[in-house]
């Protein structure tokens, strides 16, 4: 079974939606609008559990060789505030399986260069980055009162010119 997100209206950004399907819980970022695979049928998906997870605050903490004891402050001091103590330390697992995750970051990296391949020849066959910096050379000069109108005119000119003029 698979499970996708169609749209979302109202939720928080940086919001994690959790989803149950039996005794298979899985958990995501909202935004990333990557469907979650459950290896049952529809039929079978009982219980059917959506939880959604707003983030209460964030912080960054940044990891100091050596030390494997944090503190981290959370809120704003005042009725939110919130304190973390933490232990971090390598896991028996770490460093294990480098082979199989620099194949994954190389495959990575080839499907990016390929995506920047195709990106960039799509610009230069359309002559994109030239259109846009004219048309920003254009505004900066020009100096109109509604900048986003007089961009508007300008791209319907330049699709009329590709496209053709249109029949009355």
């Amino acid at each position: 079974m698979e499970i996708s997100v169609d749209s979302a209206s109202g939720v928080p950004d940086g919001s994690i939606l959790s989803v149950r399907v039996g005794q298979v819980r899985k958990q995501g970022c909202l935004k990333a609008r990557r469907p979650m695979h459950f290896a049952t049928a529809a039929a079978d998906a009982n219980p059917f559990y959506i939880d959604l997870y707003a983030p209460l605050v964030s912080k960054r903490l940044t990891l100091v060789p050596g030390s494997d004891s944090y503190v981290v402050s959370l809120g704003d001091g005042g009725e939110r505030d919130m304190q973390l103590k933490l232990k971090v330390r390598d896991s028996a697992d770490a460093g294990k399986d480098k082979g199989e995750q620099a194949s994954r970051s190389a495959s990575r990296e080839g499907r990016r260069e390929k995506m920047r391949a195709n990106c960039q020849d799509y610009v230069e066959q359309h002559k994109l980055a030239q259109f846009v910096q004219n048309l920003m050379q254009s505004v900066l000069v020009e100096r109109p009162d509604d900048p986003y109108a007089y961009m508007e005119q300008h791209l319907r000119a330049a699709k009329g010119a590709v496209d053709g003029p249109r029949p009355p």
